[in-house]
């Protein structure tokens, strides 16, 4: 038996969560988990989609994360939350969106940070460290 997917009970696109020039998607479930939608967890980061491989839409972001360069920062739970995104439906019959609580934005700044700090990041990597410094 399929179980039912929480919906948004708080929160509207049209106004997302502003932090300096960023906008992320954020919503309050039925459940009372508040989350942020995978994209707005994407754009705050700086990090691309990416491609959709066999229906691993979501693999840009857990791929980030399971990298050499920071995965030793990311906690066991944290890597768990990646790999098991909520999916929620939004508001006014929009759809479904997958997303992630959002005290997980906290930690994967912080991982990223600290990947930069014990130098593992590569030069190329180091503008996400740059955008998790204003997130």
């Amino acid at each position: 038996m399929d179980s039912v997917k929480p919906h948004v009970t708080h929160g509207d696109p049209s106004k997302p969560l502003r932090i300096g020039d960023l906008s992320i998607p954020c919503y309050v479930l039925s459940d009372k988990r508040r989350v942020i939608t995978h994209a707005g967890a994407l754009r705050a980061l700086g990090l691309s989609k990416g491609s959709d491989r066999g229906g691993a839409e979501l693999d840009s972001l857990s791929r980030f994360f399971e990298g050499n360069a920071v995965k030793t920062h990311v906690s066991w739970g944290v890597r768990n939350l990646l790999n098991k995104p909520v999916e929620f439906a939004l508001p006014e019959n929009m759809g479904t969106a997958k997303g992630y609580e959002a005290t997980i934005l906290v930690d994967l700044c912080r991982a990223v940070l600290d990947a930069r700090r014990s130098r593992s990041l590569r030069s190329n990597q180091l503008r996400i460290a740059e955008q998790a410094e204003s997130v």
